[in-house]
């Protein structure tokens, strides 16, 4: 999060960008698929502007867009006046990398309270293993209701799993 409301906006950013590659941590908009250096992380991040209602902000924004927008994506907020944070829930979820899988027992609701959060492209086997480990080992099929299925269709144990699926 950087501040538009102040004029060094972008010496204060550099300045942590630096601070944490001392400690061998690069923020990135895109995960590298080759690293030179095994001992740098490399975190996804969305650069978040706030404050976009304050005086001069436009012209800062403007600034921030031509400085970091090849490093990051940019969503500017207003915290203040609400503005943008729906699209920033989104995008800070979105940058986990992570699926909800609601499940139900066979006759009951599904239960919508307690979702399983799983990495993006995980199976009905990965999900039986989150569950309890020796669900692994008997699981045969399941029944899915949501994306890419018909309602309730059977599935193998590599069928992959899409967000809000619920699984039987």
């Amino acid at each position: 999060v950087v501040d538009l409301a102040s004029d060094d906006l972008i010496d204060a950013t550099e300045a942590a960008l630096s601070r944490l590659a001392d400690v061998h941590t690069e923020l990135v908009g895109e995960l590298p698929y080759d690293v030179d250096d095994e001992s740098v992380q490399h975190v996804r991040t969305l650069l978040v502007p706030n404050k976009s209602d304050a005086e001069g902000a436009a012209d800062r924004l403007e600034i921030a867009r031509e400085w970091f927008e090849p490093r990051f994506p940019i969503l500017a907020v207003s915290a203040e006046r609400g503005e943008g944070l729906d699209a920033l829930r989104r995008a800070s979820y979105d940058l986990l990398g992570v699926i909800r899988i609601y499940t139900k027992v066979p006759g009951k609701p599904a239960d919508r309270s307690k979702p399983f959060t799983i990495p993006i492209g995980s199976t009905v086997l990965d999900l039986a293993r989150e569950i309890h480990r020796d669900l692994e080992h008997s699981l045969k099929f399941a029944r899915v209701w949501g994306t890419g299925v018909f309602e309730g269709q059977t599935v193998k144990r590599d069928h992959e799993l899409h967000d809000t699926d619920v699984v039987e």
